[in-house]
């Protein structure tokens, strides 16, 4: 297995979880209408989901010896 490889496949699954994490956050805030409430704690839940798949992934890529991207400067 090329790990540098995997790694980097890993980072932008990383990055996919971030990106949805924020849609969903940002959905549960943005929500208007009389469902909101149900809806708001829906987005979050999901929100918080994600927030575990890209702490599994976060991990994984460290165990691999990989580092994470904090910014794209």
């Amino acid at each position: 297995m090329d790990v540098q490889r995997a790694i980097t496949g890993l980072n932008q699954c990383l990055a996919i979880e971030y990106a949805t994490m924020i849609q969903y956050l940002q959905n549960s805030m943005l929500i208007q209408g009389l469902e909101r409430e149900y809806l708001a704690g829906l987005f979050r839940e999901r929100a918080k989901d994600e927030m575990g798949h890209a702490a599994r992934l976060g991990d994984k890529i460290v165990a691999l010896g990989g580092s994470l991207p904090l910014s794209r400067r």
